[in-house]
């Protein structure tokens, strides 16, 4: 068998687009589907803190099913978690004098600011409407706190107390999304994300709501998520301007002149830890990791190391918290557990095909070693948009000799470890699926959001991502450009993409070779297909559930070759390969 690395380094990911039937309108299910859970993660193990650094970070984790909010070291070692998946705890920052941290939290069944001491003690809820409250960020003097918030209907950047008193609107009058906001160091000046002009740009106002004017002036990108530098000289943010969602500078002397931080990947979340250093999150095909850059030296740093998944980093230097062992090795309550049936003592390794209870396909079968997670997903996804979306699919298991110009024959549906969902989804109240568009180190991928069957900030959060609009109209409309943003909706959504993940059910990207690219052909976008490795291949997880006799050659080298299938895949798929073909490869130096 083919050398693992050596697969990861050399191959690209070449699944194929999937058979998919007409939508049809669902209803909300407010009953029960199942109750299972996964098994515990180990405690992490930290490792040990040096003593001569100064400060800490903030970040939220995703860990046992949860973002939490937890404490690092400079040079990222865990040294404290402060929530244990009451809800989802986000978007940690520090107060001015590292004493404070504030944060969202769904913990009370709706998002809300809070905020608690340095070691985790006098939690205080700060807001308490029935809308979204969150992204906090501290005034210089520690005496306020900007937000975002939707209590008027769309997203605004709102100001209140630090005690939570005297909440007001700092931009009523925008009919458009106003998010994200950053305080300036010397407390005169907020800088926002605004949809205004139809794009994301970052805007400046003084902090009373006052003088709002459009800093990045960029027409044809997208410019979020600004962070104000210690010295109140620069700003550091998020942009696509160069095709790729990298962290940019610019200079506020002369706002037009911007320098680009980081290159060719997908980056978010900047945060000064000085004046030269940023910290920020890279999202890999594996997760988002926690890193560093210090701008002067063009040096990357990453800081986390543990598989865990980091969103929202913050900096003090003035945090001073101690470890807490305890904390760190608590674990929440798991997802689900993934119950096999126990096979003959002559095949113990082998899974068998089980039927999925009341679900809506034409071959309503998965693989015995990943319905569980299939049906607490459904159980998920059904609990936060209030829609049994999972209850209606358009493909899940497929015979071995499936084939089609439009499907790979070596698809994960053959091996009952991929579902897809319906391409469109409508309500009573309308469409419930939209789709936004993420480019990923050079691939398209697609993130699903669901629109929550109950709008009044119990289900979902309001959008900050821009949708697309796929349609076939628009795609017939503009020929290969496969279709275009359509804007930031109004109401509250369900990630669904970021739901299946947490259960193990990955999206693949969208197909881009000339005989079958995403921008011509809809069947090659793929936002609806998620499929469940739990890290096999292919060939491993085909044997999994079916016998050496039963699968024959329809797999082999020869076979393959004959169908003109790429060599490169069938490694990538672990197929073995003949000696000198696999020598051969080997030797390529990538």
């Amino acid at each position: 068998m083919p050398n693992r690395s050596f697969v990861l380094l050399v191959c690209m990911l070449l699944l194929a687009a999937c058979d998919v039937s007409s939508s049809e309108p669902i209803t909300p299910m407010p009953s029960d589907i199942s109750s299972v859970s996964t098994p515990v993660v180990g405690p992490i193990q930290p490792a040990p803190v040096p003593q001569d650094e100064h400060g800490t970070m903030v970040a939220s984790i995703y860990r046992d099913g949860h973002w939490d909010i937890y404490a690092l070291s400079a040079p990222g070692e865990l040294l404290r978690r402060y929530t244990f998946g009451e809800g989802d705890n986000r978007a940690p920052v520090w107060s001015p004098d590292g004493r404070r941290i504030a944060f969202e939290s769904k913990r009370d069944h709706n998002w809300d600011v809070y905020a608690m001491d340095a070691d985790g003690a006098n939690l205080k809820r700060l807001t308490s409407h029935a809308r979204f409250d969150g992204s906090p960020s501290w005034s210089p003097d520690g005496k306020q706190i900007a937000f975002t918030s939707d209590r008027d209907g769309d997203l605004d950047i709102w100001l209140m107390n630090s005690d939570g008193t005297n909440a007001r609107n700092l931009t009523p009058k925008s009919p458009a999304q106003d998010f994200d906001p950053s305080w300036s160091p010397d407390g005169k000046q907020i800088a926002f994300t605004s949809m205004r002009d139809g794009n994301k740009e970052i805007y400046l106002m003084s902090s009373d709501g006052t003088n709002v004017r459009n800093l990045t002036q960029s027409k044809t990108s997208d410019d979020e998520q600004p962070a104000w530098s210690p010295d109140g000289k620069r700003i550091a943010f998020v942009s696509e301007r160069n095709g790729a969602r990298e962290l940019y500078v610019l200079d506020l002397s002369a706002p037009q002149n911007w320098t680009r931080v980081t290159q060719f990947a997908y980056h978010q979340s900047p945060a000064w830890m000085d004046d030269s250093t940023l910290l920020f999150v890279a999202q890999s095909y594996e997760g988002q990791v926690l890193c560093s850059i210090t701008m002067s030296q063009n040096k990357t740093v990453p800081l986390s190391f543990d598989h865990l998944r980091y969103r929202e980093p913050d900096w003090s230097a003035h945090a001073d918290v101690s470890r807490d062992d305890a904390s760190l090795k608590r674990n929440s309550p798991p997802l689900f557990n993934e119950k096999t049936v126990p096979n003959p003592p002559n095949r113990p390794d082998r899974h068998n095909f089980v039927r999925l209870n009341n679900v809506s396909v034409i071959v309503p079968m998965l693989s015995d070693a990943v319905d569980d997670s299939f049906y607490a997903l459904r159980q998920r996804v059904l609990t936060e948009s209030g829609w049994d979306f999972l209850g209606s699919l358009s493909e899940a298991a497929r015979p071995l000799t499936f084939k089609s110009n439009a499907s790979d024959y070596l698809s994960w549906h053959k091996v009952g470890r991929a579902f897809d969902t319906q391409q469109d989804v409508l309500t009573p109240q309308g469409r419930m699926m939209e789709v936004a568009r993420e480019d990923v180190r050079g691939e398209t991928y697609w993130r699903v959001y669901l629109k929550t069957a109950k709008q009044d900030g119990t289900q979902g959060e309001p959008l900050r991502e821009i949708l697309w609009d796929v349609s076939e109209a628009t795609r017939a409309r503009l020929v290969g450009r496969g279709g275009i943003p359509k804007g930031i909706p109004f109401g509250y959504y369900v990630d669904f993409t970021e739901l299946a993940r947490q259960y193990g059910w990955a999206r693949i990207s969208s197909h881009s070779e000339p005989a079958f690219d995403w921008h011509r052909e809809f069947q090659a976008i793929e936002y609806w297909h998620y499929q469940k490795s739990d890290g096999l291949l292919w060939w491993q997880a085909l044997h999994e559930v079916y016998k050496p006799e039963e699968i024959g050659d329809l797999f082999s080298y020869e076979n393959l070759t004959k169908q003109k299938y790429n060599v490169l895949t069938m490694m990538q798929k672990g197929i073995p390969l003949p000696t000198d073909v696999l020598s051969k490869l080997q030797s390529i130096q990538p």
